[in-house]
This record gives structure tokens, C-alpha cells and sequence, in this order.
């Protein structure tokens, strides 16, 4: 589980403790990792055009559908190059992902599905559109997983769905040497009394930045910062990771 924001680090102990995870993880910039996801995500454009393709059970028309598609897809990946010239994002850093959204010919709701590359690289044709077909059968057991499916009665393409990705800079994680288990003297702040779980508990209070790779700040305790607390509750720990990183556990 990974614990962010500015209060997720107050409650994580609350949240994980009746379940099962296998590592529940809070870095030391929990408030701003939503941003810090925000900033390092690829730049990306996505744009769609309503279509209205019948697909016969058979596929007897698998190779009209294929002229219409490429002809859709292709008119969406212009856009998004459009899109990223005008950014200033050289065409050759980007990808294009196409995709569809179909549905069982008379049913109410369609779904997405993608379409692997190496079946677009090319362009697509009949035997592409069969295996598109196969997609959506697969995705559809998956999503109702109780319904019938309806073969029989043929396929709807109710929309073409075109991405356009360009990666950004990404920044790299800290990596620092392990210290000791035992936190410096500097890191310290004293005790007070804090009140978890119905009862009260004299708790130490460790200052976030002062803490070091490899220190392990056992329960009960509570680390500040100015932007976020992290809570390690009575029969917890936290050791801090190389990358900064706490993780909360129960004590051994």
C-alpha cells in the first residue's frame, strides 16, 4: 500500500493494520507525491471519432471494416502529431495507441479496447479486424463475467480512440548509504502523550529530515514534518529505507 498526501501518513497505520499487505510504504515526500506523479507522467493527447461500423458474425466484411478503421485512426494519430508540433515534441519521441470501442450488436454498452501495435504498425486489414473481435471477447468475459455473450447477432464499432504519448523527463529516486537502526540524537524532539486505540500512550517525537537511511523508529511515535505526520502506533516500527522511504510494519 502507498500512503501519500499530506494526512495519508496519519491514518496508513489505521488503514493497514486488519489487513493483509504485503509492505505498506509512505516516502518521506508523501506531500507531494501526487504532484510529483502529476509532473514525471508522460505527456499525452487523446482524441476519438464516433463511428458506426457493423462487424457481420461471419466477418464477411472484416475487410471493408479494416478501410474504414485505418482511414479513422489514421485522421486521429494526425491529430495528435498536430498536437505535439505544437508542444515543440519532435514526432519521433511519440507513440500512437489506437484503440476502439465495441459492443455486441443491440447492446446498450460498449467497451474499450486496444489494439496491439504490431497489428496497427502496417495498417490493419480483415485478419486484424478478426483478432480485434477476439479482443473484445476476451475483455468482455472479463468486465461480465456473468452475461451471455451474443456472436450470433454481430459486432458494433461505436467509436475509434486515438493516443498520442510523449515521455517526459523523468527524476531519479533518491539513493543514499544505510546508517545504523538507532536515529541521531538530532533527530530526536522528546515525548508527549498521544491517544490510539482507545487508550493513551507516551509516544517519542522524531523530526522526518533529521532521520537517516537504516535508522528504525519503533512505537509508539510520531514523525513530523511541516507537511505531512507519519504515525508508527504501539507494536509498530518504521525503518527508513536508501531511498527514503519508511516502511510500516509490525514489530518483530
Amino acid at each position: 500500500m502507498m500512503s501519500y498526501g499530506g494526512g495519508g501518513p496519519l491514518h496508513a497505520a489505521g488503514y493497514s493494520k486488519p489487513l493483509d499487505f504485503r509492505d505498506v510504504l509512505i516516502p518521506q515526500w508523501a506531500a507531494a507525491f501526487s504532484a510529483f506523479g502529476c509532473a514525471t507522467a508522460d505527456y499525452s493527447y487523446r482524441y476519438d471519432q464516433s463511428l458506426d461500423i457493423v462487424v457481420q458474425p461471419d466477418m464477411s466484411n472484416a475487410d471493408e471494416v479494416a478501410v474504414v478503421l485505418n482511414d479513422a485512426l489514421e485522421s486521429l494519430a494526425d491529430r495528435t502529431v498536430e498536437s505535439f508540433e505544437r508542444d515543440g515534441i519532435d514526432q519521433t519521441e511519440t507513440e500512437f495507441r489506437p484503440g476502439l470501442r465495441m459492443q455486441y450488436a443491440g447492446m446498450l454498452d460498449d467497451l474499450e479496447i486496444q489494439i496491439p501495435q504490431d497489428r496497427w504498425e502496417g495498417g490493419l486489414d480483415g485478419e486484424d479486424v478478426e483478432a480485434i473481435v477476439d479482443i473484445y471477447e476476451t475483455e468482455f468475459a472479463q468486465v461480465f463475467q456473468r452475461a451471455a455473450k451474443s456472436p450470433e447477432q454481430g459486432y458494433m464499432i461505436t467509436m475509434g480512440v486515438g493516443t498520442g504519448v510523449a515521455p517526459s523527463p523523468k527524476p531519479s529516486i533518491p539513493e543514499e548509504p544505510l546508517r545504523g537502526e538507532t536515529p541521531p540524537e538530532a533527530a530526536a524532539k522528546g515525548e508527549r502523550p498521544i491517544y490510539y486505540d482507545g487508550d493513551w500512550h507516551d509516544a517519542n517525537i522524531w523530526t522526518m529530515r533529521a532521520i537517516e537511511p537504516g535508522n528504525v523508529i519503533e512505537g509508539p511515535a510520531v514523525i513530523e514534518a511541516p507537511a505531512t505526520t507519519i504515525l508508527v502506533p504501539p507494536e509498530f516500527e518504521a525503518p527508513l529505507d536508501e531511498h527514503r522511504i519508511y516502511h510500516l510494519q509490525r514489530g518483530t
